[in-house]
């Protein structure tokens, strides 16, 4: 249960407070929180997506951020107001584009999965400027003068 709170997942906490439903229903705190604990995730699930994503894709539309964090998309403008006002997330939000750009995400404790792809992440984005350094290179060798 805990495991899927903090990774965000909706459907797997709706699926083991189904199957335990007798355990579940016998504390009255939890009955009555559900909702809230239901938005707890959701909130886990958007600042995850957002944490997994590229540092070079801070935008996202609100149907992708709906479709991750298994909101409808007409509650999910809430949800990232709600993700702002918490200090979750910094950024803003285009309406009218149906967009949030994100600038900054409150640091969390990672697990090894999520270790190993932040290193691919940074792996991949060095591959990615050494390309363009070589690039530059071939492209104006005068530029890049070596001392």
């Amino acid at each position: 249960l805990l495991e899927n709170v903090d990774s965000g997942d909706l459907e797997g906490f709706e699926a083991i407070t189904n199957q335990h439903a007798n355990y579940f229903n016998a504390q009255p705190l939890l009955v009555q929180n559900k909702a809230k604990i239901e938005q707890k995730v959701a909130l886990l699930a958007l600042v995850n997506r957002i944490i997994g994503a590229s540092a070079v894709n801070a935008e996202f539309t609100f149907d992708s951020l709906a479709k991750f964090s298994k909101v409808p998309v007409a509650r999910i403008e809430i949800l990232i107001m709600k993700a702002i006002s918490l200090h979750l997330i910094s950024g803003h939000m285009d309406e009218v584009k149906q967009t949030l750009t994100v600038t900054w995400v409150m640091p969390k404790q990672l697990t090894d999965k999520e270790v190993k792809q932040r290193g691919d992440s940074v792996d991949t984005w060095s591959k990615h400027i050494y390309n363009v350094l070589l690039d530059m290179e071939n492209e104006v060798p005068e530029l890049l003068l070596e001392a």
